[in-house]
This record gives structure tokens, C-alpha cells and sequence, in this order.
């Protein structure tokens, strides 16, 4: 583990990454236990090395704070679907965790964040049934537009559509509306 390799880290707001709810496993299959186990001793002893600080602690402390969500984030519902047995879901998982735990030993800690960050992002479509409200949306259209993806920032910005023609709604629009005293009449 060499934090010094790593200067993207400097750039990763953890207030900002934990913002962001990305679904993980339940519990570390078993297959992947002691690979993470070893991971974390290796990010632990990052840690340690590191001078007091220093750029380098500081990468290796947000490494630490972050390594569960980069490892063990849940794919989705039906990318965990599975049989029982030897090419179970259990197994699938396991293999998904080891190839992660992989990918982190080679130093592709860059491309882990991502992968998680999109399936937060996925989740997050979901339980908003793809809207995004408040600073949410306000955090997605900058980072869109620092990504100098300005169609899609602009797009998040776009009308929220029509309401559902309800009762409700039809007495909200009457009291926004201005009454006059006699009705309009077309020309003619």
C-alpha cells in the first residue's frame, strides 16, 4: 500500500463521499474474509508509516475510512440474483469481493471509487424514482458540470413535469390563480 501514489485522494471530501448512501453487503462472504482482513492490515500499516500530517497520512486515513464502501458495495438486485450451491450467489459475491480486494492491491483504488460512487448514484435514482431534490440535485448538476458533461447538468435542471390531475391539486392551482369577477368570454 503506498499512499504516496494516490493524489486523487487529495481531491475526496469524505462529508461529501458518506453523503452519498452506497448500498454494501450485509455481511463479508467468506471466501473474501481474510483477503479483506489483509487489505485492511495493509492500509492499516499505510497508516502507521505515514509521517504525522503529512499528505501521505492523510490519503492513507481516507483509504481506511472508505475501503469497506470500495470493496464491499451490493450489486444490484438483479446482478445478485443467484442459484444456491457451487455457482451461488454466495459464491458470486465472494469472487466479486476478491476480484475488488484484486483491484486494490494492484493500486486501482481511483477506479473503485468510482464504481462505487455510480452504484450510490443507481441506488439513489431508485429511491427517488430518478429526481433529485435540494442540494442533492445541486451537488449532481456541479459535479456533472465539473465532469464538463453540460447537456446531462442541464438536464437535471429541466421542468419536473406535469401534475397528477387529482382533486388536490386542482384546488392548490384555484387558489394560485387570479379570480375575476366575470367570467371570460372568447371573441366572437
Amino acid at each position: 500500500m503506498r499512499p504516496e501514489e494516490l493524489p486523487f485522494l487529495d481531491f475526496v471530501g469524505l462529508a461529501e463521499e458518506f453523503l452519498l448512501d452506497v448500498p454494501t453487503l450485509r455481511e463479508v462472504p467468506r471466501r473474501a474474509q481474510s483477503q479483506l482482513a489483509a487489505l485492511t492490515k495493509g492500509v492499516c500499516d499505510a497508516l502507521e508509516e505515514a509521517g504525522r500530517a503529512t499528505a501521505e497520512e492523510e490519503r492513507a486515513l481516507k483509504l481506511l475510512l472508505l475501503l469497506h464502501r470500495l470493496t464491499l458495495w451490493a450489486p444490484r438486485g438483479a446482478q445478485a440474483r443467484g442459484r444456491r450451491g457451487p455457482n451461488g450467489r454466495a459464491e458470486q459475491q465472494g469472487e466479486m469481493v476478491c476480484n475488488r480486494i484484486a483491484a486494490a492491491w494492484r493500486g486501482e483504488w481511483e477506479q473503485l471509487l468510482e464504481e462505487a460512487r455510480q452504484r450510490g448514484m443507481e441506488a439513489l435514482g431508485r429511491r427517488t424514482g430518478g429526481r433529485l431534490e435540494g442540494e442533492a440535485l445541486a451537488r449532481e448538476v456541479l459535479r456533472r458540470a465539473a465532469l464538463r458533461e453540460y447537456s446531462k447538468a442541464a438536464s437535471l435542471l429541466g421542468s419536473p413535469g406535469m401534475a397528477a390531475p387529482t382533486p388536490a391539486v386542482e384546488a392548490t392551482l384555484q387558489t394560485l390563480l387570479e379570480q375575476r369577477a366575470t367570467p371570460w368570454a372568447p371573441p366572437g
